[in-house]
């Protein structure tokens, strides 16, 4: 666009205008505003106009710091990953109970499935199909459900 079309429309030139201007419709909308071509690049606000905008945010608390704090606390609070006894509670509605056989013949009557695998080297999955009944045992452990 040369510098005396600019000046008739009222546009600030700049050399990067001399480029070869693509005429094509674009085909995502943003690619046209990006640089130069944004009717409002380089512009900045007037006195005025920041003036009146500061004027408008008036009354508007801005800082909702101490608001969002609370609900982050609140949400921690309640979040099982970083309160114990959350998690606790998490833990005990989904957990069920299980009569587990040992090898040795020993009766123990398990509630964490989970844990009690860890703590005996086991794997979840094939005690809980023991339990399910689709396995006999797994390593000479038998697992039962119990009715609560």
């Amino acid at each position: 666009m040369c510098k005396s079309l600019c000046e008739a429309l009222g546009i600030k030139w700049r050399p990067e205008m001399d480029t070869p201007f693509d005429f094509t419709i674009p085909k995502d909308a943003k690619s046209d505003k990006h640089g130069f071509r944004n009717p409002h690049y380089g512009l900045k606000h007037s006195e005025e106009s920041r003036r009146l905008i500061s004027e408008t945010k008036r009354g508007i608390n801005v800082n909702t710091s101490l608001e969002l704090e609370k609900k982050r606390k609140r949400w921690l609070l309640d979040n099982p990953n970083n309160n114990p006894i959350a998690k606790a509670k998490a833990i005990d509605a989904i957990v069920k109970v299980y009569l587990v056989v040992s090898p040795l013949g020993e009766t123990i009557k398990v509630k964490n499935m989970a844990k009690f695998c860890r703590e005996n080297n086991l794997h979840k999955g094939n005690m809980c199909s023991v339990a399910k009944g689709k396995l006999k045992h797994y390593k000479n452990w038998k697992c039962s459900y119990i009715n609560n």
